[in-house]
């Protein structure tokens, strides 16, 4: 059993992808998508790491001029 703000792994069969999730705010999450399950674990720990050092990407990248 997984506690509070430890991310979630699951496996989306309508998009063939693995999707990983973590909790950045009450009531918003950051979600990343990919091809195995091995890679979204990686992908949720990094997302954790980077949420506990402050550096997480929290809004859509935008292409600048």
């Amino acid at each position: 059993m997984r506690g509070h703000n430890e991310g979630s792994v699951w496996y989306e069969e309508a998009q063939d992808r693995w999707i990983a999730a973590v909790t950045i705010a009450p009531g918003k999450r950051k979600r990343v998508t990919c091809k195995t399950k091995k890679e979204a674990l990686e992908a949720k720990n990094l997302m954790l790491r980077e949420l506990e050092a402050g550096t997480l990407a929290t809004k859509k990248q935008r292409k600048l001029g």
